[in-house]
């Protein structure tokens, strides 16, 4: 296919919520980023804590303390509420965590439905038994009316053993609630969770197996009944792998991402393949040029039989760049490697990845094109690679096909 010329715009419809707060931060420095990867590794200056309801905002998506900021950015959003931090689209419904929404108390998160063609909110999503800390919507996913929301650091089965919830996308109700037959403490159930037809898969990559400390699970649960079908666990589960991280569900097949697992030195990462109707291992995928930390497994998805995996911190483009692998679900068998065409360090390629109807999506949160840490995400043909296209928050007009 030809290249296109002039670019394509791209239609969108910004999402906000109904009782937005206006917020604005800008940088300690005059000219300098205040989340710079400078000011991130060094310990450069902050701005001074965010405070709200007396609670720290977390200014970085995965870890807490951090003050929130960002040099001249402007929003309309709950202020401290990580609106967006996981999101799913399904049915013409498009459904968004915000993790540390204080409906239920700090922290206790809550979830939003929308239109995906008109931007209108539907509905919000909250716990019936919602409480402070529960982080309810930190993973997100619906499916034929269904939406699954993971609350990890809910207490119900020991403290952050985690929790999922099952709600109708049409009315809002909260339809079930899951809970493991075996949950602990800290097993972090609920960081991850995927749902197609009748089935849940939900993660917990805190787990112990056995005597294995945070190797990791994942379990199966009907949607109708809300019962615990079956526990998965990897045939070769080992200390520290983070299995169940991430995790995917499509055609009764499931892919699990096991990040930690350390192969090639420290957490090189792995990946597997369940079947849904047994349990049983089907695959375990680790890639050739695998190296010391690339973390592979990080993302995760699959569809029509090929399994997309991303491994945020590759350095085939540079330290931390990214990369991501395209594998038959059933075989385990690579059947591409997906590279950025203008990857650099730090760009995290990898950290998110979707696949469907042939098209890959790949996040890379650490990209810099619009300002440091301004993250882009990359659209890919799955088999072959026919197209890449490349975009950042501000720029829908990018849409450059390459030639075969």
């Amino acid at each position: 296919m030809g290249e296109a010329g002039g670019g394509k715009p791209l239609p969108y419809v910004e999402l906000r919520t109904s009782r937005d707060v206006p917020v604005h931060w800008r940088s300690n420095r005059a000219g300098e980023h205040c989340g710079s990867r400078r000011n991130h590794r060094r310990g450069g200056d902050y701005p001074r804590p965010f405070r709200r309801r007396g609670i720290l905002t977390a200014g970085l998506p995965e870890r807490r303390g951090y003050p929130r900021c960002n040099n001249a950015v402007r929003g309309t959003y709950p202020a401290g509420d990580e609106f967006g931090f996981s999101i799913a689209i399904g049915s013409g419904i498009v459904a968004v965590g915000a993790r540390l929404d204080d409906d239920n108390g700090p922290n206790a998160g809550a979830a939003y439905l929308f239109d995906a063609s008109t931007g209108a909110q539907i509905a919000k999503l909250l716990a019936d038994d919602g409480a402070a800390g529960d982080e309810f919507g930190y993973a997100i996913a619906i499916d034929s009316g269904i939406v699954a929301v993971g609350a990890m650091r809910d207490d119900d089965n020991g403290f952050d053993s985690g929790l999922a919830y099952l709600f109708d996308a049409t009315t809002g109700a909260q339809i079930a609630k899951l809970l493991t037959d075996d949950g602990t403490t800290n097993d972090n159930f609920g960081g991850s969770i995927a749902i197609d037809g009748d089935i849940v898969a939900v993660g917990a990559h805190a787990a112990w197996v056995g005597s294995l400390y945070l190797a990791g699970s994942a379990y199966l649960f009907d949607v109708s009944t809300g019962d615990q079908l079956t526990k998965l666990v990897a045939d070769n589960a080992a200390v520290n792998n983070f299995f169940g991280s991430a995790i995917d569900i499509d055609n009764g097949l499931v892919a699990v991402g096991a990040w930690a697992r350390s192969i090639s030195f420290d957490h090189s990462g792995a990946a597997y393949v369940f079947d849904v109707s047994t349990g049983s291992q089907i695959a375990y995928i680790v890639p050739s040029d695998g190296h010391d930390r690339d973390h592979f497994g990080r993302s995760i998805s699959i569809d029509n039989g090929v399994v997309a995996i991303g491994a945020h911190q590759d350095g085939d483009n540079g330290f931390n760049s990214g990369s991501a692998y395209l594998y038959g679900a059933l075989t385990g068998t690579l059947i591409n490697k997906v590279l950025a065409s203008d990857g650099a360090v730090f760009d995290r390629f990898g950290s998110s990845i979707a696949i469907g109807n042939g098209v890959v999506a790949v996040g890379a949160r650490g990209d810099e094109d619009n300002g440091a840490d301004s993250g882009s995400a990359y659209v890919f043909g799955a088999i072959p690679v026919v197209f890449e296209d490349s975009f950042e928050s501000g720029d829908i007009t990018a849409w450059n096909f390459t030639s075969l």
